[in-house]
């Protein structure tokens, strides 16, 4: 059999059994949608309680969250590590049959710490969803009761008759343990993955198989785990994302609280156009009757100017 496609070698006293395994590729992409989704998940009720002021529900959400988003850090670095050990291995692979001896034993012992690190976190993230499930029925009765009023103020009718059927809600309670559980099931493919590659390189360094050899199944091998990499980039750079989601807290706007404050209506969010100044030109106010100067006190005040100016006049010359 060819080593450019990944297998799990199995060997026995007798014989070796050989399975095709799964490439890398779907667990990875699975694994960081799910963890996307579950974010979201997590963001929207975290939202919904705050709302509905359930502060019981509101702080145990908040513990697990905090748990979780450790655990979705540690699924982050072992990524990191595979992506590292990728180096390695395919640098071992292009090397000359006579030169893998040392890389070879390089490639395993990191190999093995990623699978340990794999059980591991595979273990804890099943503990700690089998926790989680306490919660489910609270959250999911918050958000059935969220989405039923929701319901019922948009569809009464003009009568005020309550209709029996309404379309259904996008549960988020739901959204995020099918979430969970399919992240659950990404780490346990992870998981058989690096025990088939382990096995792989323990068989080389017992001499019982080979590398790929030189030549066209080296450049097919080193081709299908460079790949491995780019996708490894894209998910930690999703999962680095969804961490940053959870880790920030809704906010909250009050409807009743802005109406009592009718002054900060024109604060953010703003649904009206802003108004543009208006200039409004005004014209002077005519004077009043007693203000205008009389005939004769202006022909007096005349007479006093004109007699001044002659006296000054005569007293030049």
């Amino acid at each position: 059999m060819s080593l450019t496609e990944i297998a799990i070698i199995i060997a026995s006293k007798n014989a070796m059994d050989i399975t095709v395994q799964p490439t890398l590729t779907h667990p990875i992409e699975s694994l960081s949608d799910s963890i996307h989704k579950a974010s979201r998940g997590f963001y929207d009720i975290h939202s919904l309680l705050m709302r509905r002021k359930s502060t019981k529900a509101l702080e145990q959400l908040k513990t697990s969250k905090v748990m979780f988003i450790s655990e979705f850090q540690t699924i982050h670095q072992v990524l990191q590590g595979s992506y590292r050990h990728i180096i390695d291995f395919t640098s071992s692979c292009r090397r000359a049959p006579d030169e893998r001896a040392v890389t070879a034993q390089r490639c395993q012992r990191s190999g093995k710490a990623i699978l340990r690190d794999l059980q591991d976190v595979t273990r804890t993230f099943e503990a700690m969803l089998e926790g989680f499930e306490g919660q489910r029925a609270v959250l999911s009765g918050i958000s059935l009761s969220a989405s039923k009023q929701s319901a019922i103020k948009g569809l009464t009718s003009a009568n005020g008759e309550i209709p029996v059927h309404y379309p259904p809600h996008e549960d988020s309670v739901e959204i995020l343990y099918e979430a969970l559980e399919s992240i659950q099931s990404s780490l346990k493919d992870l998981f058989v993955f690096w025990d088939g590659h382990v096995s792989f390189l323990n068989l080389v360094l017992n001499r019982q198989t080979n590398f790929p050899a030189p030549g066209e199944e080296t450049q097919a091998t080193v081709q299908t785990w460079t790949e491995y990499q780019r996708v490894i980039l894209k998910a930690n750079s999703s999962i680095s994302q969804s961490i940053e989601t959870m880790n920030m807290e809704p906010v909250v706007i009050s409807i009743e609280t802005s109406r009592r404050m009718p002054w900060r209506r024109h604060t953010y969010p703003q649904t009206k156009l802003r108004r543009e100044p208006t200039i409004i030109e005004t014209l002077p106010k005519p004077a009043a009757p007693w203000q205008e100067p009389s005939k004769r006190s202006e022909s007096r005040r005349m007479s006093i100017l004109s007699g001044r100016l002659t006296s000054f006049v005569k007293g030049l010359f």
